[in-house]
């Protein structure tokens, strides 16, 4: 226990050396991914660290047990220390000097498959509740989404049986409103189709004899929302920045892709195809073209089947967009 507080010490320091804090932080995650039950006495070692009035200590000692719990994603944690990590980084995701290590911590517990439900549920509200994504720096929100992700990835139909889903979703729209990094944009995207789909479908399997489409109509509130902020990034305009300052290569095509893959979620495609009808009918021509792209990558997508329904609108609005667009080249 001695040597683990000497090198959590190290760990921990401020002001000390990057290169023998990262040497401790590795030998602390080598210690416990080795004995699991380690995990409670590093725990223990680093409570003068976390309940720290020093902001920079507070973070410090924050950011070691993050990094320690993202190495234990697959790996037995007692149930007990389990829960008072939940409970422990629950709270402290209004603790702005913290809020990166613990949004990593938080994903690392979220992406278990063995947490308890009472523990989704701990983590889903509290994220809710105590962390208000879009005034959050670009890695911070690049952060919660990921914690998002996980929970609706891992945990969706946990989330349906506890009756979240449709805050869940609310949510994660309230979450990426007003997104503009592209980074971000491309995880948004996905986002809001896991969510919108995966949730749905959980809801559907936890619906029991409820009636086709009876479990996910206390769902159709937050599916708005979700398409009303997605819809806003329609059509998919992106100039990257000069090749020297540009280190994510990220491309309009790649983030038009995501879009399209979004907009053509199982329980979003209703809501795209009007909006895309609407356009082809009565906007401008570059929207237009923009929509006849989308709505081919809805065709492609979802079959023709899925598109019957509103066969008759598209007919007329693909007749508009037809006599309107003279010699337009629509690929």
């Amino acid at each position: 226990m001695e040597a683990m507080r000497t090198t959590v010490d190290a760990a921990c320091s401020v002001d000390g050396p990057s290169g023998v804090r990262e040497a401790a932080q590795r030998e602390l995650e080598r210690d416990v991914l080795a004995a699991p039950p380690a995990l409670v006495q590093l725990i223990g070692a680093l409570g003068p660290f976390l309940t720290s009035t020093d902001a920079r200590t507070r973070a410090r000692g924050t950011d070691v047990l993050a990094r320690v719990l993202g190495v234990l994603r697959a790996s037995p944690v007692e149930a007990g220390a389990l829960e008072h990590l939940v409970r422990f980084f629950a709270d402290r995701l209004d603790d702005v000097p913290c809020i990166n290590a613990s949004l990593r911590a938080v994903r690392a517990l979220a992406e278990r498959a063995d947490l308890p439900a009472e523990q989704v549920a701990a983590l889903s509200t509290s994220l809710s509740a105590r962390v208000h994504v879009p005034s959050l720096a670009q890695p911070e929100r690049l952060a919660a989404y990921e914690v998002l992700r996980a929970l609706v990835g891992v945990h969706a139909h946990t989330i349906a049986l506890l009756g979240l889903a449709p805050a869940l979703a609310m949510g994660v729209a309230k979450a990426i409103d007003g997104e503009k990094d592209p980074r971000n944009l491309l995880v948004t995207f996905k986002l809001s189709r896991s969510a919108a789909d995966e949730l749905a479908a959980a809801l559907e399997r936890a619906g029991g004899s409820e009636g086709e489409g009876a479990p996910t109509r206390a769902l159709e509130p937050s599916l708005d929302e979700l398409f009303d902020v997605l819809g806003c990034y329609f059509p998919v305009k992106f100039t990257p920045p000069p090749p020297s300052r540009d280190t994510a290569r990220i491309t309009e095509a790649q983030l038009r892709d995501a879009w399209h893959a979004a907009a053509c979620a199982r329980t979003l495609s209703g809501r795209t195809v009007k909006m895309l009808a609407t356009i082809l009918a009565d906007a401008a021509v570059p929207p237009k073209l923009d929509a006849a792209r989308a709505l081919g990558a809805c065709a492609r997508s979802l079959g023709r089947a899925a598109l019957a329904p509103d066969a008759e609108r598209l007919g007329r609005a693909l007749a508009s967009f037809l006599d309107f667009s003279q010699g337009a080249r629509i690929r």
